[in-house]
């Protein structure tokens, strides 16, 4: 059994839950509003915009308490939090350009930037859980 290390990283966790629901929620009623007044026009990328915060942030956020994964460690929270942030803009955005008719050649920057701080959030998550490991594995020994 995986204990938290420190209840404020749980504290941390549920209100980021929260904070993804409600997004989530305010996502889906800006999608609506939006696509009400988009005459008859519609987006994919709006129309599931509140599916990311939801799916990607409280989804697997929920999942990790579930499945009693260790909280992530500041660095790997804040870039998810980022990534999921940065994909729910870029979706956000191309939908509203794809009802208006037009589009950016930057909206890619919105996916590479998501993609970028996944990665990192995996990468200090796998470094932070060996360096905890080793610390273990030296305390123990002594």
């Amino acid at each position: 059994m995986i204990l938290y290390t420190s209840d404020s990283n749980a504290r941390r966790d549920r209100k980021a839950i929260i904070c993804y629901a409600v997004v989530a929620g305010i996502c889906g009623i800006l999608s609506f509003v939006y696509e009400q007044f988009s005459h008859g026009v519609s987006s994919p990328f709006m129309v599931l915009l509140g599916l990311i915060p939801l799916i990607g942030g409280a989804g697997v956020l929920g999942m990790m308490r579930l499945v009693r994964i260790p909280p992530l460690g500041r660095l790997s929270f804040n870039a998810y939090n980022s990534a999921i942030a940065a994909f729910t803009v870029g979706s956000a955005l191309r939908g509203i350009f794809d009802i208006a008719g037009t589009g950016s050649s930057y909206m890619c920057v919105f996916a590479f930037a998501g993609a970028g701080l996944l990665v990192v959030a995996g990468a200090t998550m796998v470094f932070d859980d060996a360096r905890c490991l080793r610390s273990t594995v030296k305390g123990s020994r002594s």
